[in-house]
């Protein structure tokens, strides 16, 4: 299959196309090999998107430098910062405890308390973190998976200034969170 196939290739037979075949029209589109171990509907979906994009013109007039923008900035923190005055809510074992946020700590069960980690020991018995435990941080993994997939997809790789902004996003998160 040449290139000139590959581009003629209509998206709806794709998904005739056997493994081999979407390996050719990859090969006639990229001018390589798709990597072994992509299956067959990750082939499928990145050929009709390339086929698509190549009838098209391509990706839309400003995207590239939309996500370089996004990726220079870094990861927007998504953990809220709890605010006086503010409550909390969290169902456990069917009751319903209410946390309000108070400048110097946080009341709870009519107690004032310094930290949420102890009133989330407190209510289960266990020791959780008490911003975790109040839906107040985006787990790790998940906000480090966030910061990679920014990264990638607006071509800053991963050298050292991917790497101090993922650090800087890190730091700002933590400083964002209640401490015990």
């Amino acid at each position: 299959m040449t290139l000139s196939t590959a581009d003629a290739l209509p998206v709806a037979e794709i998904l005739s196309l056997d493994r081999q075949g979407l390996v050719a029209a990859w090969t006639a589109l990229h001018g390589a090999a798709p990597p072994r171990s992509i299956s067959q509907p990750l082939l499928r979906r990145i050929l009709a998107l390339d086929l698509q994009l190549r009838a098209a013109g391509g990706w839309p007039h400003g995207l590239e430098a939309r996500l370089a923008k996004a990726a220079a900035q870094g990861v927007p923190a998504r953990t809220p910062e709890p605010v006086a005055g503010g409550r909390l809510l969290r169902e456990w074992n069917g009751i319903t405890h209410v946390v309000e946020i108070s400048p110097d700590g946080y009341r709870w069960n009519g107690q004032h308390w310094r930290s949420l980690s102890v009133i989330a020991r407190e209510i289960t018995g266990a020791h959780w973190s008490g911003p975790r435990f109040f839906g107040l941080t985006v787990e790790k993994k998940a906000r480090e998976k966030r910061t990679r997939e920014i990264l990638v997809r607006g071509g800053s790789g991963t050298g050292a200034s991917a790497r101090s902004r993922s650090a800087a996003s890190a730091t700002a998160t933590s400083r964002d969170q209640v401490s015990p």
